[in-house]
């Protein structure tokens, strides 16, 4: 399911840049929070699912797309997410090399709108040549530690809001639980 939301959210992307000659710019932004490790799906971990997801769709769109890649925390904790692989044509290397390494089980939180927040701020972002994407791939809300203010959680709205106003789509993956007819919950 996660490669086929990647998967239409890029072949969007690819549509949307009919009106430049250019590829539109995609930034994928992984959240490498614990949690990504610790949990999983019929016994794989989330970041497994991303990693398999993410392999498969920068491999058939490098050469239609932009790609780049931000990862948060970084280097850990509550650190806003950087920047690993700037936007460019042929890049699946590049990020598949960046996600070789799953995130501790403990340790790292979800500092989700500061992480966008640093995406705001990508030269490469701010060029209007061609459209503009962001992908936010994660588990969780913003959380990161149990001295946060509730309210805090809602500030990754704000931030996509920012994005949007300087004309930067953003797409958001998420992992959670569904509850089914029969009251079962299906990850």
């Amino acid at each position: 399911a996660l490669t086929a939301a990647l998967a239409s959210t890029s072949l969007y992307a690819s549509n949307a840049q009919a009106q430049s000659c250019d590829p539109a710019r995609l930034m994928i932004i992984l959240d490498q929070s614990s949690s990504m490790s610790r949990n999983s799906i019929m016994g794989d971990t989330l970041w497994t699912h991303a990693v398999n997801a993410l392999t498969t769709v920068v491999g058939s769109f490098e050469d239609k797309l932009q790609l780049g890649l931000m990862k948060f925390p970084e280097p850990d904790e509550c650190n806003p997410g950087a920047v690993f692989v700037t936007p460019a044509i042929n890049t699946a290397t590049a990020i598949t090399d960046e996600l070789v390494t799953a995130p501790p089980t403990g340790g790292n939180y979800t500092p989700m709108y500061q992480t966008l927040n640093v995406a705001e701020g990508v030269p490469e972002l701010n060029q209007n040549d061609v459209p503009n994407h962001v992908v936010l791939i994660t588990d969780g809300w913003q959380w990161c530690s149990s001295e946060d203010d509730p309210a805090d959680r809602f500030k990754p709205i704000d931030e996509v809001e920012d994005l949007a106003a300087k004309g930067i789509t953003t797409y958001v993956v998420g992992f959670g639980e569904k509850e089914q007819p029969d009251g079962t919950m299906v990850e």
